[in-house]
Order: structure tokens, then C-alpha cells, then sequence
């Protein structure tokens, strides 16, 4: 094969490819082990070949016939290239996601093989692909929902699939950042600090934190509002007693 393989796109289609990937992986084919050895090693060229210039417009096309080989009973070698195949797929063209939405519901077990494999390659995937799989994602729980919603004794490659959807949007939201515990952690190391302080130097007044709280601002706007609530506080208490002291008698 010429090393320049750009010479050769458009030379192999799908109709072309697929049955040269099925030679070269599946066992017990009519080929000699040999030849099913060179076409083995032929195959990474081939497959560039049938990809193309634009992968990114052509890879959809290719998506259904790498999907719906992915069974669970397909050879390790031949289950592993249609894998990589589907991640190229979704990866370089976003209409794979618009077609393997549609073929969902015919391909369960081969679906739920994919998602997987996809929460497995969760670290090394793309911003962009995390993005479109999202949208892929929650179509999916919608329909397994609805698939699940036909009785007791729903097919098992459902629940797989389901598992797996539930596991990718739980990745997908992510664990963010712990806010309140983090401003927890911090109000009480600066209660620590500035209780060591205090006992350092004998007074609050006299620490080097009551001073840059107080040139910063804060101490002033802490002392004004305690004042506020204190002064609230006592105004609730004593209008109680004054009512009660010079309020009217009730006519019995």
C-alpha cells in the first residue's frame, strides 16, 4: 500500500469497509489465519482510507454499522476496535450523537456495552464530547424511564443501560466545590488564630488581629451591628414590662 494514503480517500466507503473489518477480526471466517494476519495489519491503513479527509463529516455514516456489531457476545479483539471506532465516531462527528439517539431503542445491548465505555474513558474524554454526551445522556434516561414504564419485567439490557446513564450524569455534574465547608474549615481556624492571639497579648485590644480587623473595616462594622442587635433586643424587653405596668385595667 502507498505510504501516502491521502492518495486513496474516497476509494473505500462503508459498504467496502465493513466487510473487510469483519475478515480481519471475526474467527472462523473463510480466510487463512495467515491472510487474516496480513489484513490485521493492513486494517489501522484501511480504515483511514474509508474515514477519509473529513472525518468530521463522513463518521456518522459509519456509526450504525460499528454499533450494531458491538454485541455483547462479540469477539474481545473485534468488541475493543468497534469501541475505539464509536469514540472516534462521536468524537469527530456530532451527527453520530443525532444517529445513535435514533437507533437507541433497536441496539439496547449494544448501547449499554458503549456507555460504559464511555464512563470508563470519562477522564481522557473531551470537554466538547462530555457537552453532547450530556444531551445524549438524559434522552436516554427519558426513554428508559418510558421503556421501564411497560411493566415489572423490563428487559435487563434497560436496567444496564439505565445504570450506566445514571453513573454518566452523576460524572457529568461533577462533585463541585464544598462552599460551606470550606468557610466553615476557614471561621474556625480564624477563631483559633485570634483566640491564640488573644491569650498571647493578654486582651482583644491589644492583638495584632483586633488592629487589622479595625483598619480594615471590619471591627467597626461588627461593633455597630452588635450594637444594633443589642439595642433592638433591649427595646423587646422592656416594652413587654411597660405595657404591663401602665396599660389600662379591663373591665371585668
Amino acid at each position: 500500500m502507498h505510504p501516502n494514503l491521502t492518495k486513496g480517500f474516497g476509494m473505500i466507503g462503508p459498504k467496502d469497509f465493513f466487510p473487510l473489518l469483519d475478515f480481519a477480526f471475526m474467527p472462523n471466517n473463510s480466510l487463512l489465519p495467515s491472510l487474516q494476519e496480513q489484513l490485521r495489519r493492513l486494517y489501522p491503513r484501511l480504515k483511514v482510507l474509508a474515514f477519509g479527509a473529513k472525518p468530521e463529516t463522513s463518521l456518522h455514516t459509519y456509526f450504525p454499522s460499528f454499533l450494531s456489531r458491538a454485541t455483547p457476545s462479540c469477539p474481545p479483539t473485534m468488541k475493543k476496535e468497534l469501541l475505539t471506532s464509536m469514540s472516534q465516531c462521536l468524537s469527530l462527528d456530532p451527527l453520530s450523537f443525532s444517529v445513535w439517539r435514533q437507533l437507541y431503542t433497536k441496539h439496547l445491548s449494544q448501547s449499554s456495552l458503549l456507555l460504559n465505555h464511555l464512563l470508563e474513558s470519562w477522564d481522557s474524554s473531551s470537554k466538547k464530547v462530555r457537552q453532547s454526551l450530556q444531551e445524549t445522556v438524559r434522552s436516554f434516561k427519558v426513554t428508559n424511564e418510558e421503556l421501564a414504564a411497560r411493566g415489572p419485567n423490563s428487559d435487563q439490557d434497560v436496567a444496564a443501560c439505565n445504570a450506566a446513564c445514571k453513573e454518566l450524569l452523576r460524572k457529568m455534574k461533577g462533585r463541585g466545590v464544598p462552599w460551606l465547608r470550606l468557610l466553615l474549615v476557614l471561621l474556625v481556624f480564624a477563631a483559633g488564630f485570634l483566640l491564640h492571639d488573644v491569650r498571647t497579648h493578654g486582651s482583644f485590644q491589644a492583638v495584632s488581629s483586633a488592629a487589622l480587623l479595625h483598619s480594615s473595616g471590619v471591627l467597626p462594622a461588627a461593633q455597630q451591628a452588635w450594637q444594633k442587635v443589642s439595642h433592638c433586643c433591649l427595646e423587646g424587653y422592656r416594652e413587654p414590662s411597660l405595657l404591663g405596668t401602665h396599660s389600662p385595667a379591663l373591665p371585668g
